[in-house]
């Protein structure tokens, strides 16, 4: 069963208000999505393929896509190679 249908009918038995959120569908600017996620110090995103079936294993329909590790540096020393 396709993930929209899945989310369909999850939205259907989901309370609106509660302890549980359906997570919303985004077409579209997933990188302008990613650029807010990193910029509240989340983790990052998992985008799923409309189509996709569900699996309980790794596919290349569903990818987690983290923000850029970073990190500053300062050189305190250098020694020559050998």
């Amino acid at each position: 069963m396709p993930l929209l249908v899945r989310k369909s009918l999850l939205a259907r038995i989901l309370p609106a208000i509660g302890p549980l959120k359906l997570a919303e569908h985004i077409p579209t600017q997933g990188e302008a999505l990613l650029a807010q996620v990193v910029a509240r110090g989340l983790e990052g995103v998992v985008a799923k393929r409309a189509e996709s079936a569900y699996r309980p294993t790794r596919s290349r329909d569903w990818l987690k896509i983290k923000r850029e590790p970073e990190a500053d540096f300062a050189v305190c020393g250098y020694t020559a190679p050998k």
